[in-house]
């Protein structure tokens, strides 16, 4: 384990708790920044797939997987978490990835459909989402597959959800996310004002998560995509994050556990420099990804998990109705 690094530590300094929206069983705190940092002019992953202007393939093998970014401009930004339909099986991005303009990436994975190796196209769509809070939590240590094909039957059955491949796709089919539109729909307008850069999310109560952004600009090109995996975390009968109860007023209090948090050594990852920390006795897991060692975090993202904390949280005061470098080794998963 290494030292805090200095940029997470300013990023975290630097944001103030907004008022909070409310749907369903889920509520999101926005992250208000105090001051403007450099914009970056990117896309998502579901954007670049519908527009033409991000392919994502298999190589001749099926056991890598490549990312192109026909942009002249703008960078894609490609999550932790995100579910990659298609190909030869699906797989599921363990870390994130910024792609330059112009630019063609190895990504990693790991698989994420355990009962199929055969497909028509080696050609990868998006799932409506990313995954679930508990399987991107895995994804930040050992990545083990086993370990994310286990976790995926257990959601599977949680949500009652049925997919004859054991696809983690197929959570986004289970009767329980019929409405999901209609409740990201009624969150999003929280997080729209450009001085939002993250939030803060909350299930029955309880803190489950946080995503910190760089700029407005990454956060806007994001959002549907966590929101929507914070919502499916928020649908299951049973949480498979172990929230913390806190006081979502005093931000201080939710990050002490990042302030005593183990950093582990950074690594140079597909786009950057990735930093992966882990909370005492297990309350916390996080990610960071940077443009340099010590710089300020592109994305940086906060999963509670482990026993709950003996502290009271303070009720939302708004709800609302209904109406996501050098490449490194290939982690392909394969069966």
């Amino acid at each position: 384990p290494t030292t805090r690094p200095a940029g997470i530590a300013a990023c975290l300094a630097s944001v103030d708790l907004g008022e909070p929206v409310q749907t369903g069983d889920l509520t999101l705190y926005p992250l208000i920044a105090r001051e403007t940092r450099k914009d970056l002019d990117v896309f998502g992953l579901e954007e670049g797939l519908r527009e033409g202007i991000l392919q994502v393939r298999e190589d001749q093998s099926s056991a890598t997987l490549f990312a192109t970014n026909a942009d002249p401009s703008r960078h894609a930004v490609l999550a932790a978490g995100e579910i990659l339909v298609g190909g030869h099986q699906d797989r599921v991005l363990t870390r994130d990835v910024l792609i330059p303009p112009g630019r063609r990436l190895q990504l990693p994975v790991l698989c994420c459909e355990q009962g199929r190796s055969t497909g028509l196209t080696a050609r990868f769509g998006a799932s409506p989402g990313l995954a679930p809070a508990g399987i991107r939590g895995l994804l930040l240590g050992a990545r083990d597959q086993r370990s994310i094909w286990d976790r995926i039957d257990e959601d599977l059955e949680e949500m009652d959800a049925t997919s004859g491949t054991d696809a983690l796709a197929g959570l986004y089919r289970a009767g329980a996310v019929s409405g999901l539109k209609a409740h990201l729909d009624a969150l999003l307008p929280g997080l729209s004002d450009r001085s939002v850069v993250g939030f803060l999310a909350l299930s029955g109560g309880k803190v489950i998560g946080a995503e910190l952004f760089r700029s407005h600009n990454l956060l806007d090109a994001m959002a549907p995509r966590f929101v929507t995996s914070y919502l499916l975390e928020s649908m299951k009968k049973q949480p498979a994050v172990a929230a913390t109860h806190i006081d979502p007023k005093n931000l201080g209090q939710f990050l002490r556990d990042v302030k005593k948090a183990r950093f582990f050594p950074p690594r140079v990852g597909v786009s950057g420099v990735e930093t992966t920390f882990e909370g005492e006795e297990g309350r916390l897991s996080g990610y960071s990804l940077s443009a340099k060692s010590g710089g300020d975090p592109i994305h940086l993202t906060l999963l509670v998990g482990g026993p709950t904390l003996d502290v009271r949280v303070t009720p939302p005061t708004r709800s609302v109705a209904p109406p996501g470098v050098t490449p490194p080794t290939d982690e392909p998963g394969r069966r």
